[in-house]
């Protein structure tokens, strides 16, 4: 793909092509590609809440057929952060060096809309209007945070479909 080519280098290959929430948004599909090489020994893919610390999500062992120039895996994360996930693939080869696919960010729930927050800015009061089209029993989380980058604020409400509007 296009990014694959800007986020690696052509010389290397490795590229994650897609990383996608299930159907119920409890799990991710991954799936990543890479020209074969006898030196590739196997493949981590790695999770992270905010694209710098990343976890372990699994570890793959590197398919060792000759007769294909590229080779495709796949993998699920069962246990995705919400409310999205940072994806990479970490390359290790049989010397032990290290090669990281790009970073791709799913998003779990596409169905949670902000819709309006007035006035902005505020001084004593907020109006946060949302749309809940994922489902019922919803927890959403508020944080409200100063020009000066203070938390000034946090709530946290179970929020069932439809529209709703809060008064802070």
């Amino acid at each position: 793909s296009e990014a694959c080519k800007a986020a690696v280098p052509l010389r290397l290959g490795l590229c994650l092509l897609d990383a996608t929430p299930t159907e119920n948004n409890e799990s991710v599909n991954i799936q990543w590609r890479i020209p074969f090489s006898r030196n590739q020994k196997y493949f981590t893919v790695e999770s992270s809440d905010d694209s710098i610390n990343f976890r372990e999500v699994t570890t793959l062992a590197a398919l060792k057929d000759t007769t294909k120039v590229f080779h495709q895996y796949s993998t699920v994360d069962l246990a995705p952060g919400k409310p999205f996930s940072f994806y990479r693939i970490k390359l290790t080869d049989t010397l032990e060096n290290v090669l990281y696919s790009q970073i791709v960010r799913v998003n779990l729930y596409d169905n949670l809309e902000l819709i309006s927050l007035q006035p902005s800015p505020a001084k004593d009061f907020i109006y946060i209007t949302i749309f809940n089209n994922f489902k019922d029993g919803l927890l959403v989380n508020y944080s409200f945070i100063d020009l000066l980058g203070r938390t000034v604020m946090k709530y946290e409400r179970v929020v069932e479909k439809g529209e709703h509007e809060e008064k802070f």
